[in-house]
């Protein structure tokens, strides 16, 4: 083909055929005429990746890395991808560090070293790295919640709830003020503290009075406490909010079946089952 480009849709119809024989061959040509060309480059480290040849693979995408001179570091991200696919996490993990180091107040590669950290279970990285981010944005709420929940799922609660008060008190102005409290309420359930979590429950509706979670704690509250009605509409309201909220529809087919409308029950049932498979494919 005249058009590189052309080498890749070729491999791709090649592979679609089953002829990956071909397909690579396409690729290699193409490169071979245009040794810098990243576009093909990345699609051998995809080809060799599917095909589990995961030594070329990585072999590609270093040399993606090597050719890459954006600032945006595509090439090193997508070669964080794959190592952390393949489980190689101490790989993963330096060039996560070099990043970092040369763009501090990057996020979204914090959040993912501290996951890094926390599958190595080095637990006091995954602390420090978190604490390093909210003295650069003390407000940032999505580090806020990562922090709270390691806090929460290493056993340490108290660290994890007083957090999230603390938080909130500082942020009362702020927009996802109301992701703060859904936390803190999901950790008040967790412990089996309802009256705790329906506070934050109602305090989570005067600011969003269409908020999901909120909606549908009361519809189990309601529920708990045998007026299956008012369960009822308040559980229609969450699935109408939320399509694939699947405990939604759950708990709407239990309020169903005790208000004897067994029909609607296990309509309600088959449906979250066709939600399901188009929000959640397998």
């Amino acid at each position: 083909p005249q058009n590189l480009e052309n080498y890749i849709l070729l491999a791709g119809l090649y592979q679609t055929n089953g002829r990956t024989d071909l397909a690579e061959q396409s690729l290699l040509q193409g490169l071979k005429e245009d040794p810098s060309n990243k576009q093909i480059i990345f699609n051998l480290a995809k080809f060799y990746t599917k095909q589990n040849k995961l030594d070329k693979a990585e072999e590609y995408f270093l040399i993606l890395k090597e050719h890459d001179d954006s600032k945006q570091n595509v090439s090193k991200i997508l070669l964080v991808d794959f190592y952390l696919q393949q489980n190689k996490l101490n790989k993963a993990k330096n060039i996560l560090i070099e990043l970092l180091d040369n763009e501090p107040e990057n996020d979204k590669i914090r959040m993912i070293l501290a996951s890094t950290y926390y599958k190595q279970r080095k637990f006091d990285y995954v602390e420090n790295i978190l604490q390093s981010g909210l003295q650069i944005k003390p407000n940032n709420i999505d580090m806020i919640l990562a922090l709270s929940k390691f806090y929460i799922n290493t056993g340490q609660k108290g660290k994890g709830i007083s957090l999230l008060k603390q938080s909130i008190a500082q942020n009362m102005d702020n927009s996802q003020i109301v992701k703060l409290r859904n936390a803190l309420a999901q950790t008040y359930l967790a412990q089996n503290k309802i009256k705790q979590a329906e506070k934050e429950y109602n305090l989570i509706l005067q600011r969003d009075p269409r908020n999901p979670d909120a909606l549908f704690f009361q519809g189990q509250r309601l529920m708990a406490r045998n007026r299956v009605k008012e369960a009822v509409s308040k559980l229609r309201q969450v699935v109408n909010l939320e399509p694939g909220f699947i405990p939604a529809y759950i708990k709407l087919a239990e309020a169903y079946y005790h208000n004897n409308e067994i029909q609607l029950s296990k309509d309600t049932l088959s449906h979250a089952l066709e939600v399901n498979n188009k929000f959640y494919p397998a």
